[in-house]
């Protein structure tokens, strides 16, 4: 795969490229970045699972010569790339037509972090930290890393800025969710479109309604507790749901 597209690839105006100072370029040195994979998410079939080199930029867009090739009128000759930096990988959008989201929030750099869903065009990318011996033929066997919280996010309207917004989610079930949060932005009958992940839990998306709401305190600090009714879910992430709930002996 051609690893410097910035080097002489790519050329201004170039399907939508135009090259901004301010994204990182060049030989990458001294990067200490944990093994990572990136899932090509698909609806039916196996999703692909790509290794992340911590050594040299990954690139993702229409032309051939990417490392990961999408087809699509909304995808740029090369839309976008992932590059280690020290001990993390960086997310950088080329100055594509359409753009690029984390999480669904629209963005140009972002530090990728475990779990971090990625939209380019109509294609979904899910970014995982893997060990060593997690990757066997292009497959991911195993995902081992460090427990984490599973936890909801959602975009609200704060102050008149849209901004995301992370729950704690306490516990979980087919039809509904306890959710801990620490600033009082939902109350009861809001409904809120969430997708919800852990290490264990893929993410799903949900459309839910808050039935009910608490006050609690811990260590001085106030907490908003909510429960959660799920309205609408796909069947994808109804199964997803389902498998770890029965995973998990619930």
């Amino acid at each position: 795969m051609v690893s410097k597209f910035l080097g002489g690839f790519i050329k201004n105006g170039d399907k939508g490229n135009n090259i901004s100072s301010n994204v990182t370029q060049g030989e990458v040195k001294d990067s200490f970045a944990h093994p990572a994979v990136l899932i090509f998410e698909k609806i039916r079939g196996e999703s692909p699972v790509y290794n992340l080199p911590n050594n040299r930029e990954f690139f993702i867009g229409q032309d051939s010569k990417n490392d990961l090739c999408l087809e699509g009128d909304d995808v740029s000759s090369v839309h976008a790339k992932i590059r280690p930096e020290k001990d993390s990988y960086m997310l950088y959008d080329l100055a594509s037509k359409s753009g690029l989201t984390v999480n669904w929030v629209k963005t140009s750099k972002r530090r990728l972090e475990h779990k971090d869903r990625i939209k380019i065009g109509s294609y979904n990318l899910i970014f995982e930290f893997v060990k060593d011996d997690a990757i066997s033929g292009g497959r991911m066997k195993k995902i081992n890393v460090a427990s984490s919280p599973m936890t909801l996010k959602l975009l609200t309207t704060i102050d008149g800025k849209l901004e995301e917004v992370t729950g704690l989610v306490k516990d979980i079930n087919i039809n509904g969710a306890t959710i801990e949060m620490q600033k009082e932005i939902l109350h009861k009958g809001n409904v809120i479109e969430a997708g919800i992940s852990s290490k264990e839990l893929q993410l799903i998306e949900v459309i839910a309604q808050v039935i009910w709401e608490r006050l609690s305190e811990r260590d001085g600090k106030m907490l908003y507790n909510l429960g959660l009714q799920f309205l609408e879910m796909d069947e994808k992430s109804r199964n997803i749901l389902k498998d770890y709930i029965e995973g998990k002996g619930a």
